[in-house]
This record gives structure tokens, C-alpha cells and sequence, in this order.
């Protein structure tokens, strides 16, 4: 069976595919900078989109963006930065946060291009550095704004988890709402898509950790999986009892539902687009579960459901360092969070406290 690639070989073909395009000082700063493979695709994307719109607007002479000059850079304009932003706005129509993401990827590399580069003469690429003069204003939110927006999101509690996995096994097949091609490809992967739900909502697993995940990452006995996550770290985590049930009654029809009767494919979850047996991907998994949240009359992502279990997690045992082990945090500020989410309950115990 020939091998298939992880999302994060996707990736790195990615990128490869994209460094070509542009000149050698954007190629070393891509060498120099330390993020993920993820981050550096979007980093070319974000400049790419520059670097056209210097071209298209005539603010740099040249047959291709890979023959940029630098000179074009460093002649630029605070000016030049706010019309390429009101163009992000008024003609791409893009979202503040989206914008913000952009003109931070330009602060990167032409701080790179005019602090830390190093040329032929022991200088740095650019002399002037016009970004330094462009202000990017954050909206900056306390945790319990950011809390506030997340609670109307999620399942908050044991009962509306169950709840949300009782109706993808019961009733969503029967929902008048679904068009007939949705209740077929339903039934086709049902058991396969209870079991992503109930691994997401019973673990607190991303959605690229569960795309990634393989046989040789579980104890079953334990109900342990041990893998690699965010950040390249490596780290044990649990899952629950009923998410080992509905994960055993996927293994039992995967091998015949997905061509692989001896899991020969490495990945614990799969497609078969005609016959042919493949690790299933990101995207396919985020449209499933918002398919799902649609008739469930709910607004949530799949990562929403990552959160609904720390929640839950972190109400059932008042320890955020549990919690943060548990979810892979690099920071216990991260975790913090849910302990806002959580605000409603604690004032409500306050609450009966009324009388003394």
C-alpha cells in the first residue's frame, strides 16, 4: 500500500513549493526564523500577498516577485503601509484580526531584514526599516471578556456533552433538516465520526492530533495515548471510558468500511474516496462537526469541543496544572482561561452562601 502523507508532510511540500517564488532575503529569513512549518507557509503567504500588491501599485519594478529588489523595500513609505492595509480592508474585505495578521508578518521579516540579517560586507539587507514606523493597535481582551464570548460556544457541562454525542448517534440521522446526500454519507461514516466526537470530547485532542494519531499512539488497557503535539513536545494523555467504547465499535467496522482489513495504514482514522484507504484530514473533520453543531442549532467549531472538555475537566477537579498536562499547554496562562468560564458556577456557590 503506498504510504500517505502526514498534514505535516503536506506542509513542509508546501513550503517547499512556495520558497522558490521569492527572492534569497525572504528565503534566509525563513531559515533563520524559529516557528513551525505552519507558521512559515503562512508567513510566505502573508508576504506574497505584499510583495504583488507592491508590484501591481508599480511601488517595485520587476518581471516576478523572486527579482524584488531590496531597494524597493527600503525606499517604502509609512504611507505605502497604510494604503496597503486600507487595501487588506476596503478591496480584500478582510477582517481586522486577518490584517493585523498580515502587517505582523511584515514587522517580522523586515525587522529580520534590517536587525539580524547578515550580508556580504557584514551589514544588515536593509539600512531603514519602514515598519518600524507603522503601529499595529491590538484589541486586547481581560480573560473573562474572552471567556464571556467563549461560553455561548461550548458545552459547559457533563450533561451537554452527553447530550450533543447522544444526538449525533440518535437523532441527527433523522433530522428533516439534513439533505439526503448528508444522511448517506452519514451512514456510511457514523461510527468513524462518534468516534472523533466522543476522542475530542472525552480527551480535549486537537484536531490535528487526532488526524495524526496512529495505533502505536494508544494503550487501549490504559486508555493512554502518547504522542506527539503542539510545539514538536511529546506527552501522555488520557481519554475517557466512553470514548474507548465508541472508539472499539469504529475499530471493529474500520478495516471492511475503509478497504484495510489489516490496518496496514498506519492512521487510526480514515477515508476510502474510491476504495483507496487514506489518512482522513483537518478540514474534513471541521466541516463534520460544524454539519453536526448546524443541526444540533449550536455555533461551534471542533475546537470548541477541546474546550468544552477543559471545562468540564477543570470543574470536575479545581487543578489547572491537571489540566494544562492534560491539554498539552506550553503555559498554564493558556489554561487559565477556563477558569472564567467557570465564573457563573462560582457565583452561584457564593450565592447559597447567601444567609451568613
Amino acid at each position: 500500500m503506498a504510504a500517505h502523507k502526514t498534514e505535516q508532510e503536506k506542509l513542509s511540500e508546501t513550503l517547499e513549493k512556495l520558497r522558490p517564488l521569492f527572492p534569497f532575503y525572504v528565503n534566509d529569513y525563513i531559515d533563520e526564523t524559529s516557528v513551525s512549518t505552519g507558521s512559515k507557509v503562512g508567513y510566505l503567504r502573508d508576504v506574497r500577498l505584499f510583495f504583488e500588491w507592491l508590484m501591481s501599485e508599480g511601488l517595485a519594478t520587476c518581471e516576478t516577485m523572486k527579482d524584488l529588489p531590496l531597494f524597493a523595500l527600503e525606499s517604502l513609505k509609512a504611507r505605502d503601509i497604510k494604503r496597503f492595509e486600507s487595501y487588506l480592508e476596503h478591496r480584500l474585505k478582510q477582517e481586522k484580526a486577518t490584517r493585523l495578521r498580515k502587517l505582523s508578518a511584515l514587522k517580522s521579516l523586515f525587522r529580520y531584514l534590517s536587525k539580524t540579517s547578515d550580508n556580504d560586507n557584514g551589514g544588515t539587507y536593509l539600512e531603514r526599516n519602514v515598519m518600524e514606523k507603522v503601529e499595529i493597535k491590538k484589541e486586547r481582551s481581560n480573560p473573562s471578556a474572552r471567556a464571556e464570548v467563549l461560553k455561548g460556544k461550548i458545552l459547559v457541562s457533563k450533561e451537554e456533552m452527553l447530550d450533543f454525542l447522544q444526538f449525533v448517534m440518535h437523532e441527527y440521522e433523522e433530522d428533516p433538516k439534513i439533505s439526503y446526500q448528508q444522511r448517506g454519507h452519514f451512514k456510511k461514516n457514523k461510527e468513524r465520526d462518534i468516534a472523533i466526537i466522543s476522542l475530542m470530547l472525552g480527551s480535549g485532542m486537537r484536531v490535528s492530533e487526532i488526524v495524526n494519531l496512529k495505533f502505536t499512539n494508544i494503550t487501549m488497557k490504559q486508555k493512554l495515548i502518547n504522542m506527539k503535539r503542539k510545539g514538536d513536545t511529546t506527552n501522555s494523555f488520557y481519554f475517557s471510558s466512553q470514548a474507548l467504547a465508541d472508539l472499539n465499535t469504529y475499530l471493529e467496522v474500520r478495516g471492511k468500511k475503509y478497504n484495510d482489513p489489516d490496518n496496514e495504514l498506519e492512521y487510526v482514522f480514515v477515508t476510502a474516496p474510491k476504495g483507496q484507504p487514506k489518512p482522513i484530514d483537518k478540514r474534513t473533520i471541521q466541516k463534520m462537526i460544524k454539519r453536526f453543531a448546524k443541526a444540533y442549532t449550536r455555533d461551534m467549531t471542533a475546537h470548541k469541543l477541546r474546550h468544552s472538555f477543559a471545562t468540564f475537566l477543570l470543574d470536575e477537579t479545581n487543578d489547572l496544572a491537571l489540566v494544562q498536562q492534560q491539554l498539552g499547554h506550553s503555559a498554564i496562562e493558556t489554561t487559565r482561561l477556563y477558569t472564567h468560564v467557570l465564573d457563573d458556577k462560582l457565583r452561584d456557590a457564593v450565592d447559597k452562601l447567601s444567609d451568613f
